[in-house]
């Protein structure tokens, strides 16, 4: 009798056990389902990464050299920075804290309405990626953001010597960027010629790899994904309108939490908020992200 009633008892926490692992919902299927509508298939191919116009240098010491060959992989990029709108329901799935922008950027003209909805949302290097995750998890794919090759070679129209990422390679402020340091809401400026657009803003784009000046040295060839550690990302695009910081071979790079001043950052922490402008976007991967070590991929300079 004893054993009997114990396992009767069992029964119903079973079930609870079993509810609590039932997948995601209907909803977040839906939800994710209709985000990755917005993604654009981009055939791989092999192509000269690396500063082919030979104008930029961070602190006279040239990051983005020396050119090398990079082979990638098929992958599907969205076409959109991902909107407050969207990361806002996906917020609200997981139940997760937005953190609002900075109170001193309140009263700048250049981020007016960046909360609004079609606004590209501002979030940490790890937000940006847990959403991305988040969305291969209820899709069974291999969802990420995109790695710095995969990035570059969209912007420069499948690996061409394009300039600026625009929808012509030219950058012509007030048509195919916005004017001065205007937010505008995603995809109000034409697409580049693969149909991807806000490749070129008023903020930045977080990349998958962490940063190191001299990864060109050693990246491997095939799908590089950056060195295996760091304490900065890569970053694309630029904040500002400054022409020199817009090229398509330009990079970036900042602490993942968004700021390297740890008096700003500090700042940021207490009123728990964050800077506008550190935009993302997800890809689907055919071949997996994996950095690769310095020493076992070290190719020839």
């Amino acid at each position: 009798m004893y054993n009997r009633k114990r396992s009767l008892l069992l029964i119903p926490i079973s079930l609870i056990l079993q509810g609590c692992d039932s997948g995601p919902s209907q909803a977040e299927k839906a939800f994710a389902e209709s985000v990755l509508k917005d993604m654009v298939p981009i055939e791989g191919s092999s192509y000269e990464m690396g500063d082919f116009i030979g104008l930029y240098t961070v602190g006279g010491v040239p990051d983005n050299k020396p050119i090398h060959p990079v082979n990638l992989a098929d992958f599907q990029i969205s076409a959109y920075l991902t909107t407050w709108a969207n990361y806002e329901r996906y917020a609200k799935f997981k139940g997760i804290h937005i953190k609002p922008i900075a109170k001193h950027w309140e009263t700048a003209s250049s981020v007016e309405n960046r909360n609004a909805p079609t606004m590209a949302a501002s979030v940490t290097w790890q937000d940006a990626q847990d959403y991305c995750h988040w969305l291969g998890k209820v899709t069974n794919q291999d969802i990420d953001l995109p790695s710095e090759a995969q990035w570059e070679f969209v912007a420069r129209n499948r690996g061409q010597k394009v300039y600026f990422p625009t929808d012509n390679g030219e950058f012509e402020m007030g048509r195919n960027i916005q004017a001065e340091q205007d937010a505008a809401p995603v995809g109000k400026f034409p697409p580049n010629p693969l149909g991807i657009y806000d490749l070129v803003t008023s903020g930045t784009e977080w990349i998958f790899d962490w940063y190191d000046r001299d990864y060109y040295q050693y990246s491997k060839r095939d799908n590089p994904a950056g060195p295996s550690s760091g304490d900065q990302k890569v970053t694309r695009s630029y904040h500002g309108q400054s022409p020199n910081h817009k090229f398509t071979t330009k990079r970036g790079h900042i602490n993942p939490s968004t700021q390297d001043d740890p008096e700003i950052l500090a700042m940021y922490r207490k009123q728990d908020a964050i800077a506008p402008g550190f935009n993302f976007r997800c890809v689907i991967h055919s071949a997996p992200l994996e950095p690769n070590d310095r020493v076992a991929e070290a190719t020839k300079k």
